[in-house]
């Protein structure tokens, strides 16, 4: 797959998700066979003000490349504020879809989908402005749908693709994804279209592959960074791999390993991630109140390493 001029080694794409992307993980699911891996949302303004917290989410590393960064930003002042921390990263992508009232109250995100025109202007300077690939993220729409309007608006900017959440920024993940709108976009546009939205399988991944040029793995990754390596099993064998416990375990100590390694260590979150990569297991429930309660990263470990 190609994204402007970055050519991919797969179609595979892990989507940017708050607290969950940091390098560390995205270097799990790049091993494990991600064609490509992005930052979590980053604020431009905090960028600007050179935020601690911000700078050490966008810490990259050489063999996680090609990495995205996904940005939250409205207007061009801020976007070139911040050109020369962004020249790091192979695909730039604005992000037109996060529905927290947080962020869609201070008009980013999904609030950029009732202003089609305010997306197109911050795409084009950036496409001026930069050499690498810069994509967008978008939904279906706030309340209703506008997705041609807003997909139109992106592809005429110059943007070298489009990642497309098959829901309203209004609806929550009870809905279904609706993947023939997709479809419907992928074919009035001339430029790749990513799906994204209910993917947890090699299964999910080939129908929805049916209907777009990519796939973008958001929740069925989160501590489970092996489904791109279950995803690529099963486009080669035609069956879904057997989800191996101690394989899944072994990548949550790695995940900590690398936290260290990348000085990006924060107990707290590593606890929190390691419900996740428990999760599946049905003997993990009877130690996941000692692993919630552990106070520090010995303990936790000593709790997980009773599963293998």
């Amino acid at each position: 797959m190609k994204i402007g001029n970055l050519k991919l080694k797969n179609n595979l794409i892990l989507a940017p998700m708050a607290d969950i992307t940091d390098v560390a993980f995205r270097l799990l699911c790049k091993r494990n066979g991600a064609g490509l891996v992005f930052t979590e949302m980053i604020h431009a303004e905090a960028l600007v003000r050179k935020n601690e917290k911000t700078l050490e989410l966008i810490k990259t590393c050489e063999e996680e490349r090609p990495v995205g960064i996904q940005l939250a930003v409205n207007d061009i002042k801020t976007a070139g504020k911040i050109i020369p921390s962004l020249k790091k990263f192979d695909v730039v992508d604005i992000n037109c879809g996060c529905p927290a009232p947080k962020i869609t109250k201070n008009n980013l995100g999904a609030a950029l989908l009732e202003k089609p025109e305010k997306i197109n202007e911050i795409i084009k300077f950036l496409v001026k402005n930069l050499d690498v690939p810069i994509t967008a993220k978008i939904r279906l729409g706030f309340n209703n749908v506008n997705v041609f309007e807003t997909a139109k608006a992106v592809e005429d900017a110059g943007a070298s693709a489009i990642t497309i959440h098959a829901r309203l920024a209004s609806s929550r993940y009870n809905v279904k994804a609706d993947w023939d709108w997709i479809k419907k976009v992928r074919d009035d546009l001339d430029i790749p279209v990513i799906g994204n939205g209910d993917v947890f399988n090699g299964k999910d991944a080939e129908e929805l592959l049916k209907k777009c040029d990519g796939v973008m793995i958001a929740r069925g990754a989160i501590g489970d960074p092996l489904i791109f390596k279950r995803i690529l099993y099963y486009f080669e064998n035609g069956e879904e791999m057997i989800n191996n416990k101690d394989e899944k375990i072994g990548q949550f100590f790695e995940y900590v390993d690398l936290c260290k390694k990348f000085r990006i260590f924060d107990f707290k979150k590593i606890r929190k991630a390691s419900l996740y990569y428990l999760k599946d297991f049905n003997d993990a429930a009877r130690i996941r109140d000692n692993v919630a309660k552990s106070e520090n990263i010995n303990k936790l470990k000593k709790c997980i390493v009773i599963l293998k």
